[in-house]
């Protein structure tokens, strides 16, 4: 299996309202445990005259990782990426890691834009026999 996997998203622009998962956005831990490192990326598109904030986080198995939850409050016609870095030192087999957004006021075109969020998921260790083994990415 791989050492670092990054899968990309979502295939089509995804409206931002209540909590979610980002479509198209998954990782799973597939042939051995260990360290990993985790990187999302999520790129915001906000409307003229609208200033909501967005939170963002990762899951681990569908449970937001706490230390990973990422506010922003938007300002009117930008588009702007959030940044989450996490390392879970406890990566299971079967684990998966996916993202997930939110917006206080859901808006026509307030969004994630198509193809432009991602997910790294990379396995750390100096002994390479305790690398996680990571699996593809989810379609």
């Amino acid at each position: 299996m791989a050492k670092v996997t990054v899968d990309v998203g979502p295939a089509a622009a995804q409206a931002l309202g209540a909590v979610a998962a980002v479509n198209n956005i998954g990782v799973t831990i597939q042939d051995r445990p260990g360290p990993v490192r985790l990187s999302g990326v999520l790129t915001i598109n906000n409307p003229a005259a609208s200033t909501p904030t967005v939170t963002c986080a990762i899951r681990k198995n569908g449970v937001q990782v706490l230390s990973t939850v990422r506010t922003m409050v938007m300002t009117a016609s930008i588009r702007m990426p959030i940044v989450i870095d996490h390392v879970d030192l406890a990566a299971a087999v079967g684990d998966v890691y996916t993202l997930e957004a939110a917006t206080s006021a859901a808006v026509a075109a307030h969004e994630l834009t198509a193809n432009q969020t991602s997910l790294t998921v990379e396995g750390l260790s100096q002994d390479a026999a305790l690398v996680a083994g990571i699996g593809p990415a989810t379609v």
